[in-house]
């Protein structure tokens, strides 16, 4: 609750951007319309959008918040990596191959996997030209 005319302000991600070179296009595409397409038809538990940074504006008009903005802004990772960052990002890759499990082909999975894999000659978390991208969501709004 915040007073009248006080600002409410909420960030979060959008799962429809998730870049990670130098893996194919068409690859990072199929595996993340197989996650979008498995949540839509079998939402998780707990509830789960991985879409909620492009409805912020929306639902904080229909919410009755006034002069509400929007910005988005790129959150990137280039070599060299730090662990952590390793983590995040092989971790969701992960994630998004878990998900998307249903409507993968298996060389499609294995083919993204050995990407993030420590120990495959596809393994691109060290790669001089690694870059990952992934969009963040902040909206703004008055009471």
């Amino acid at each position: 609750m915040t007073k009248n005319g006080g600002r409410i302000a909420a960030k979060d991600f959008d799962g429809g951007l998730f870049v990670v070179h130098p893996i194919e296009p068409q690859l990072s595409l199929k595996i993340l319309t197989a996650a979008a397409q498995a949540l839509k038809e079998n939402p998780l538990e707990p509830p789960f959008d991985n879409f909620t940074g492009r409805k912020l504006h929306g639902l904080f008009l229909q919410a009755g918040l006034k002069d509400v903005s929007t910005k988005s802004y790129a959150i990137q990772k280039l070599s060299p990596l730090i662990p952590e960052a390793k983590r995040y990002i092989a971790g969701n890759a992960e994630w998004h191959a878990k998900i998307g499990t249903p409507y993968l082909s298996e060389e499609d999975l294995k083919q993204w996997r050995t990407h993030f894999d420590p120990n495959s000659d596809n393994y691109i978390l060290d790669l001089e030209e690694f870059y990952f991208c992934m969009l963040e969501v902040l909206t703004i709004g008055t009471t």
